[in-house]
């Protein structure tokens, strides 16, 4: 089973045009022994791991143009507001790796969809990047909670013994999208939040991908 928290700490009131001037809001409260609290639930499902067979071996290689134009805005992140990452200061978000990682969480959510039983709507994704020395490793867990211990159905870890098929849905839907040639000729520049992506192909609801679907490319998948 697992278990996950949700914490809130705090909120952004947004006036006028520019998001990044709106201060936090604290939401925390303080007892009387001076311990601080935070609004929060505790939710129950279940989940998948998901990373690459390379503990000591090669890193993941990730050497095409779409990868390329990322890593120059990972390096020089300064055409993006601190409040778009989930790190103030840390925009590893838009480190390839990263977006490699978080396209394909979304090419599988929308695979594990169609033989899970859950919705779409209803499996999330947490995305993590190691920066380690000259190689950067990343993984994903998607998982599925709700309140209460009765939360798993287990259609997720059903699908774990066919996984080599998911992985094939995956590389053919990465490979196409019914909104190509449009889809696929969007490239990622400066100022921009995702490359080769859209509905059709990438984009899920907000209760799923906890980064407002932004960092998103297929290019970097396909290494092109």
């Amino acid at each position: 089973i697992l278990h996950a928290v949700m914490v809130q700490t705090g909120y952004r009131r947004i006036v006028g045009s520019d998001p990044a001037a709106a201060e936090l809001v604290d939401v925390s409260f303080r007892d009387a022994s001076d311990q601080t609290w935070y609004p929060g639930a505790a939710l129950f499902g279940e989940g998948i791991f998901i990373m690459l067979d390379e503990p000591e071996g090669p890193p993941l290689q990730l050497v095409g143009s779409s990868a390329t134009a990322w890593s120059n805005l990972f390096q020089n992140p300064k055409q993006y507001s601190d409040s778009l990452f989930r790190f103030r200061g840390r925009a590893s978000e838009l480190h390839p790796v990263f977006v490699w990682w978080h396209t394909v969480a979304h090419l599988l959510i929308r695979a594990l969809s169609l033989d899970s039983g859950y919705s779409g709507a209803s499996i999330r994704e947490r995305v993590y990047l190691e920066p380690k020395d000259e190689r950067t490793r990343g993984a994903t867990v998607l998982y599925t909670v709700q309140q209460g211990a009765d939360g798993s159905l287990g259609g997720m870890l059903s699908l774990v013994p066919k996984f080599g098929r998911i992985l094939q849905r995956v590389a053919e839907a990465a490979s196409h999208c019914s909104n190509d040639p449009l889809c696929y000729e969007q490239r990622v520049r400066a100022g921009s939040y995702s490359g080769s992506s859209c509905y059709a192909c990438l984009l899920l609801s907000e209760t799923s991908c906890e980064h407002r679907n932004m960092w998103l490319d297929r290019k970097v998948v396909l290494d092109v």
